[in-house]
């Protein structure tokens, strides 16, 4: 598959080559990294949902 293209049933985005991906996980494992992180860009949408979340618990605490 080139780079950057997509089968039709698959989503929009930044599609990583499996070598590439592949080197990250390696490189993540050896550092023994506790997350492995293969898109970065992907952690402002990640962070509002975790806002989120803590905002529920901070709701059930204060029932």
């Amino acid at each position: 598959m080139p780079r950057g293209s997509n089968d039709d049933h698959l989503p929009p985005g930044n599609w990583l080559e499996a070598d590439e991906a592949a080197r990250i996980i390696l490189d993540g494992i050896q550092r023994n990294d506790p997350y492995i992180i293969t898109h970065p860009e992907e952690f402002p949408p990640i962070s509002a949902r975790h806002k989120h979340i803590a905002q529920a618990y901070t709701t059930a605490a204060a029932r």
